[in-house]
């Protein structure tokens, strides 16, 4: 009897699953994991967090080529598109990894973004232009090449067919930044956790510098002794999102391994918390974002990522107050600000922020800010180093630009 009743009870389980699986999308439905997508209706739904949950959001309608709409948020392109670019328009191949295919195409008409007050009045730019220093980037000579050991838990297994390619190409994307040369990538089952903590402890020595206070936030780690990177990805043949397609989420994990990496040379500061979070969130997410959808310039700019639509309800105080700096201890990290709101605007905000400082100075400059911050741990001094002008100088000019672009985009 107690065999049957087990039956039965899994059996139910699955068929419950599979009812979740299987339902059309619904805002406020429940859904598995956060971050996953699914078209209906004319909508991109989206999982997002609410309270304790996992809901699908309200959706975003999909936009077409053959929309009425006379409005078009996003930079204009030109009038001969590469055909590589003009496939997919009515329905933008947002699954297409950037490594799949070398993307030539250039938008002339967007000229460089030099000083922060032009942002007032080309809010509408920073995004094509974030995406072209991207592409620039990713497809320059590789100066970081990096070795990639991989290793599986003895219960587990590994179905990132992608993994490696994001991570060379993450390594790409920052190659004129200082870089580990080896990154240990643990692939492991839930089953396999102590494994990994276990791997982790002997691979990083115990000088795994962390995040606020010493305190671990995130299992990305940097060996102090050996200088080696160290990142998991858990449950990988369970996901169901792109991004284990393409290896989002390995791209993400490995900018938090190279933050982390600008402070091996110096540990007497408040290290992560020493910096907004919204550059280490913004950051994390504009890689996982491009090797998701930097492989097409369509699918980038008809693909803004926001964690759900809530984003369009901030006006600009929310910005000004998000966005402020306030300078770290080593009892009080930076992040003040940003702990304030809910947690997903540090990455999608995050994101928004970073585009503009890349847009202006390429992708590398968002690592550049934490190797300096090493040296100066004052964030404004190191935001001056770079860019001529402290970030509380700035913020107003960004802030005021992400506000127009989020109002400005469907």
């Amino acid at each position: 009897m107690r065999i049957k009743s087990l039956f039965v009870s899994l059996i139910i389980i699955l068929q419950c699953a599979s009812t979740i699986a299987a339902t059309p999308p619904k805002a406020g439905a429940p859904c598995t994991k956060i971050g996953i997508t699914q078209n209906y209706g004319g909508k991109k739904f989206t999982c997002i967090k609410s309270g304790k949950k996992f809901v699908w959001d309200k959706g975003v309608q999909i936009v077409r080529n053959n929309s009425k709409s006379t409005s078009n948020p996003m930079p204009s392109t030109s009038s001969n598109p590469s055909k590589s670019d003009s496939v997919g328009l009515d329905t933008p191949k947002i699954e297409q990894a950037p490594w799949l295919q070398p993307n030539t195409f250039r938008n002339l008409s967007i000229k460089p973004i030099g000083k922060f007050e032009d942002l007032t009045n080309r809010y509408m730019d920073f995004h094509y232009l974030a995406w072209a220093a991207f592409q620039d980037a990713a497809s320059a000579k590789v100066n970081n090449p990096i070795n990639i050991l991989i290793e599986v838990g003895p219960h587990s297994n590994e179905c990132s067919l992608n993994a490696k390619r994001a991570v060379q190409l993450t390594q790409n994307l920052y190659s004129v930044a200082n870089l580990p040369k080896k990154l240990h990538l643990l692939f492991f089952d839930t089953v396999d956790l102590d494994w990994a903590k276990k791997r982790t402890a002997e691979l990083t020595q115990g000088s795994n510098p962390a995040g606020i206070n010493q305190s671990d936030i995130n299992p990305e780690g940097i060996s102090t002794s050996t200088g080696e990177a160290i990142l998991w990805s858990e449950n990988s043949c369970q996901a169901l999102d792109p991004n284990s397609k393409h290896a989002g989420d390995i791209a993400h994990g490995y900018t938090h391994a190279i933050q982390r990496f600008q402070f091996l040379t110096n540990f007497s500061g408040p290290l992560w918390g020493g910096v907004p979070r919204w550059l280490v969130e913004g950051g994390a997410t504009f890689s996982e974002n491009v090797t998701e959808r930097g492989g097409s310039y369509f699918s980038w700019v008809h693909s803004v990522q926001f964690h759900d639509q809530t984003i369009k309800g901030y006006d600009l105080d929310f910005y000004r107050s998000f966005l402020k700096y306030e300078k770290a201890t080593l009892s009080k990290s930076a992040w003040g600000p940003t702990e304030a709101w809910p947690n997903q605007r540090s990455y999608d905000v995050g994101n928004l922020v970073c585009e503009v400082l890349i847009a202006m100075k390429g992708p590398a400059v968002i690592i550049n800010l934490y190797s300096d911050f090493a040296e100066t741990q004052d964030f404004d001094l190191s935001f001056k180093h770079l860019f001529g002008i402290s970030w509380t100088e700035a913020e107003p000019y960004v802030s005021q630009a992400i506000y127009k672009f989020v109002q400005s985009t469907y």
